[in-house]
């Protein structure tokens, strides 16, 4: 159900609420002139009143009658004779009886007052642990204050010891702000280990990774990834695991997402395209059967003649030609081919493609051509995925042999590739006239040339770049208009906001109209602020939608949740889909 329908179903529930409460004040209305005690009057016009409930034993209750005639209409005004002395009177042991039942209750009253208080106090406690857990640097308040704070670190990172978890960069999906230096220490018990397994990877750089990067380190090897291609699954060595992004200065990417999970040494797995090694290292299915033992037991060389790609091998001569199967017709799926050129030492290989014709996705996710510079599969010799129909670059290898790596599933077929390559001495290597000589030889399309992405290794294609006029991309951040969300913790906006499908200020002015209703509720204070964070976002710097801390929302329900309650209303939204501001620290505080 979505927070449109939570806010609207909850103004229908009040409005209900209020006709009925309004139908049982006619009824107490009723029941109080109809249910009255008897009037007695006496002869000397002293008014006398009698309850049976109270005193039934009173002679006026005993012997006194109503009639028509002793209850005169209010509009006479008229009174009853009635002998002297017949009056109610409280005996002694009602009196006792009375005080007796006031102390019970006021002994429940005070009970019950203190009950709530030690219940409150100890949900704001649990409040607070819960925050502790989710975000180290949150804090969040007692019930009986109505604001509340968070810690404003911008250091990224801190300590994950949960059974399992996710964690990113900042800011991701968006781009990862500039200078960011994150610290994450995934830790385990002694005798269990870390297992990391990175979903999504897009940060600037390729090849050795000096300008952003991410880097794991268990005590014993430590390993760095860049570009786009998400390395395999990394299983620790010890109880530890210290995760480390690092951004320069310049431009940025959208960074990474990774999960984990805390596992005994016999719990090691991998994903499905992945084979384990050893129990403790992921090698990708290519690799198996390719003549290389990768694994120490060699096991990813056994039982071979059970699997027969039909494609690929070992190229060694100085020039050569290749393609995917059946090209140029459509290739078949669900098949993994691994060409290894290999030349002399001294040379350089060369490798151009002339027909690229792959199923497209954002990231090469289902068909791809990979090239390394090595006869591994490592992240690290990863020269570059490629998939759709535009022909990748000229690529030079930086020794004496190159890897090729074409993969598909079995959906989407395309007409292949065909490419060529050859072995050149490194100093007679020729770039095209539309490309870029890096300093080492290496040839770059004269595209990736002042960029702001450093392509050669020593940086030659930023360098001696032309001054361009710093000109900021038109931000659509916009005045935040909606009444009830001024004056918060920010001034600007932005709108459509996907996350709840609004597209424009009005349409949340008009929803949050009816939230209105909720704001004589004690937490109404903390329950405004995370409405509007939700409904009409922060703006970043960017133009993006900031979305609100995880605390906020955390702090809002468990104020809130027994008042809505009793409202006969559910609490709306579920706040593990905030980020909690140790994961990223820009998220909103309204």
């Amino acid at each position: 159900m979505t927070i449109t329908h939570h806010i609207q179903g909850w103004a229908a529930n009040l409005e209900l609420g209020e006709s009925r409460e309004t139908s049982l004040v006619h009824q107490e209305e009723g029941m109080s002139r109809n249910n009255r005690p008897p009037l007695y009057v006496t002869s000397e016009d002293e008014v006398r009143f009698c309850n049976p409930a109270f005193d039934p034993m009173s002679e006026v209750c005993l012997t006194g009658t109503i009639t028509e005639d002793s209850v005169p209409p209010a509009s006479q005004g008229s009174t009853v004779s009635r002998p002297r002395g017949m009056c109610c009177s409280l005996r002694p042991n009602h009196i006792i009886i009375i005080v007796i039942t006031t102390l019970l209750i006021l002994f429940v009253l005070i009970f019950s007052f203190t009950m709530g208080i030690l219940i409150s106090k100890h949900k704001g406690e649990d409040v607070s642990l819960t925050g502790a857990s989710l975000d180290n640097n949150s804090h969040i308040s007692s019930p009986d204050t109505r604001d509340f704070t968070e810690s404003t670190s911008t250091v990224c990172g801190g300590t994950l010891n949960d059974p399992e978890g996710s964690f990113n960069s900042p800011n991701y999906p968006f781009l990862y702000p500039p200078n960011s230096h994150c610290s994450w220490i995934l830790e385990a018990e002694p005798g269990h280990l870390v297992q990391l397994k990175i979903i999504v990877l897009d940060v600037e750089g390729y090849g050795s990774c000096l300008i952003d990067w991410l880097e794991l380190s268990d005590g014993n090897t430590t390993q760095r990834f860049c570009g786009s291609v998400a390395p395999t699954t990394f299983i620790s060595d010890s109880h530890w695991l210290k995760v480390v992004f690092v951004s320069d200065g310049s431009v940025g990417a959208t960074g990474f997402l990774a999960t984990y999970r805390i596992i005994k040494p016999s719990e090691g797995s991998c994903s499905w395209d992945e084979f384990l090694c050893d129990g403790r290292r992921c090698i990708l299915l290519p690799a198996l059967c390719d003549g290389i033992a990768d694994c120490t037991d060699k096991r990813d060389e056994e039982n071979c003649s059970q699997t027969n790609w039909d494609c690929g091998g070992s190229l060694s001569s100085t020039q050569g030609s290749f393609q995917s199967p059946n090209h140029p017709g459509f290739y078949p799926g669900k098949i993994i081919c691994r060409w290894l050129l290999s030349v002399e030492d001294g040379l350089i290989i060369k490798l151009q493609f002339h027909n690229f014709s792959l199923e497209s996705e954002l990231r090469c996710r289902f068909d791809y051509v990979e090239i390394h510079d090595s006869a591994g599969l490592g992240t690290p010799s990863l020269m570059g995925r490629f998939c759709g129909s535009q022909l990748p670059p000229a690529l030079t290898s930086s020794g004496p042999q190159m890897t090729v790596l074409f993969v598909t599933d079995d959906e989407t077929s395309g007409l292949g590739f065909s490419a060529t390559y050859q072995a050149i001495n490194i100093t007679e290597n020729e770039c095209d006239p539309r490309e870029l000589r890096c300093g080492g030889g290496e040839c770059l399309s004269l595209q990736w040339a002042c960029d702001g992405w450093v392509d050669c290794p020593d940086g030659k294609d930023e360098l001696d770049c032309p001054e361009t006029p710093d000109t900021k991309p038109e931000i659509p951040c916009q005045p935040v208009q909606v009444p009830m969300c001024q004056g918060l913790s920010y001034s600007q906006t932005v709108f459509p906001n996907l996350w709840v499908s609004l597209h424009e200020q009005q349409a949340a002015s008009e929803l949050l109209a009816r939230y209105k209703i909720l704001q004589e509720l004690p937490c109404y204070p903390v329950l405004r602020p995370f409405f509007c964070a939700l409904l009409v976002p922060s703006c970043s710097a960017e133009g993006g939608v900031l979305q609100p801390c995880r605390s906020v929302c955390v702090n809002a329900e468990q104020l809130c949740f027994a008042q809505l309650h009793q409202l006969g209303l559910s609490w709306p939204f579920n706040c593990d889909l905030l980020p909690p501001h140790i994961q990223q620290p820009d998220c909103v505080i309204p």
